[in-house]
């Protein structure tokens, strides 16, 4: 073997191969190491939607009793159309170029005096299942040639039993669950299990860009059922012991379930009233979802906004543990950039204060347009 195979040898088992480590051992890496870098650890339990393996980022603090898991967007796969710009894989080399780019933004920003977060132990969980990490099914049917592996709720899952595993349930005083756009959707889907396996912490979740809306105007029920069976979403078995409004479908009993399942946990919508992306998805729901298959425009912006405020004054309005940040116009997500915690304000509430309001138990609602 010459010179140049061997360095290419070399190179494709370091980026593309599943394991140089156990999962215990990476973490025991990361905190004797202790540099604040980020990670990868492979997590054999997890599958993306191509069959392959994936794994988390990591980045430890010995010092914190804090935790973060972030739950990664990039859109969903339930057609041709949408699964064409969704990710089927992530493994090494996806993750070196997050680690150096979005990983030290935002959220991520250790750099950052105004970012709550800086100092916390941090596990990326990245999205490759098209699922917005709620699915539970191995042989999705989508129209393609391969049947897809739809299993986000069981990486969350599997992920979930590395960290306590590892860590036990008491290492961490405070937990935050977030993620923005599919990974704002994941955390209205993983955080009855993240609030299950970390029982001894002080559990927040913030959704961001993932706005579940009731208004079949703007979400009809036909795109809640497509997405339900396509990704065979989870349902708690306790599910309906909880739900006491008629919402049409499980999808959109979400909010309550959560508020009335788990009272001590403290969980916040933040995202833009006329946000361009997610309108693009509910587009598919226009005309009875006849659009489905084709290329429908966005969703109008306007619908999309009273959608908003329909949910905060028909639901989140009757839960003290349910808070809103709404902001005017029609970007998308606000966790991994850094303007978010230095210098947004909505009618002079910052957006830094409403995370550290929610984190204290004082979910508020913000922004009136």
């Amino acid at each position: 073997m010459n010179f140049k195979t061997f360095f290419f040898a070399l190179f494709f088992l370091s980026f593309f191969s599943c394991s140089d480590l156990t999962v215990e051992e990476s973490f025991a890496k990361a905190e004797e190491e202790d540099n604040r870098k980020w990670y990868y650890i492979h997590v054999p339990d997890m599958n993306c939607r191509d069959g392959s393996c994936t794994g988390i980022g990591f980045r430890a603090n010995t010092r914190s009793d804090k935790l973060l898991i972030y739950l990664e967007g990039g859109g969903a796969c339930f057609n041709n159309p949408t699964c064409i710009a969704n990710p089927s894989n992530f493994k090494k080399i996806q993750f070196a170029a997050w680690k150096n780019s979005i990983g030290q933004l935002g959220i991520f920003n250790e750099s950052n005096d105004n970012n709550p977060f800086k100092d916390w132990n941090m596990v990326y969980i990245p999205y490759c299942t098209g699922d917005i990490h709620g699915g539970t099914n191995d042989k999705a049917d989508i129209g393609i040639r391969k049947k897809q592996k739809m299993l986000g709720y069981a990486n969350v899952t599997a992920v979930l039993e590395e960290l306590v595993g590892y860590f036990g349930e008491e290492r961490f005083e405070e937990v935050f669950l977030t993620g923005t756009s599919a990974g704002g959707y994941g955390t209205l889907m993983n955080a009855g299990q993240v609030a299950d396996y970390f029982v001894q912490s002080k559990l927040t979740v913030l959704n961001d860009s993932g706005p579940v809306l009731l208004n079949q105007d703007a979400q009809p029920d036909c795109l809640d059922e497509h997405w339900e069976t396509t990704f065979d979403l989870k349902v708690p078995d306790d599910y309906n012991d909880f739900i006491t409004g008629d919402y049409g479908t499980n999808l959109k009993a979400i909010y309550e379930y959560l508020a009335r399942k788990y009272p001590d946990v403290d969980f916040g919508l933040a995202v833009y009233t006329k946000d361009l992306v997610i309108r693009e998805f509910y587009g598919y729901g226009d005309d009875d979802c006849e659009k489905l298959s084709g290329f429908p425009g966005p969703l109008d912006g306007d619908v999309f906004k009273d959608a908003l405020f329909h949910v905060r004054e028909n639901v989140l309005f009757d839960f003290d543990n349910w808070g809103s940040y709404y902001i005017n116009g029609s970007s998308h997500t606000l966790n991994v950039f850094n303007k978010s915690f230095n210098n947004l304000e909505v009618d002079g509430h910052s957006f830094k204060d409403w995370v550290n309001d929610l984190r204290e138990g004082n979910a508020r609602h913000v922004g009136n347009y």
